[in-house]
């Protein structure tokens, strides 16, 4: 799972995020600027791997908004977390990657960071 936001406003954040993930992937908004991608089954590493993918994807993109071209460049920030490693439900996973996308945007923005949130197990 990762948490990301859009440190620029562009029109259509959700659909560039839609085009460059999988078919079995989940991507929706989750607040303002703020979107949920989910990679089901995807280990940690690779969760990792794809959200510098289309952080670094995203700055190549002439984004349009209200029929004006962006001049500036357009970054994304991403808190990853995985399952079950993160947590065991939808909601300890959401709260561990909006964790480290607060350490992403307190790092300056446009990067990517992982949960510091381990799941500690119960004997």
């Amino acid at each position: 799972m990762s948490l990301l936001e859009n440190n620029k406003r562009t029109a259509h954040p959700l659909r560039f995020l839609q085009e460059n993930t999988r078919l079995s992937d989940i991507v929706c908004r989750y607040g303002g600027e703020e979107f949920v991608v989910v990679l089901p089954e995807a280990p940690l590493e690779a969760t990792k791997e794809r959200a510098e993918y289309l952080r670094n994807k995203v700055k190549h993109l002439k984004i349009e908004h209200e029929g004006i071209k962006s001049m500036r460049e357009t970054t994304l920030s991403f808190g990853v977390s995985v399952f079950p490693d993160n947590g065991t439900t939808a909601e300890e996973v959401i709260k561990a990657a909006d964790e480290a996308l607060y350490d992403a945007k307190s790092k300056g923005r446009d990067c990517v960071c992982v949960t510091r949130a381990k799941l500690t197990k119960q004997v």
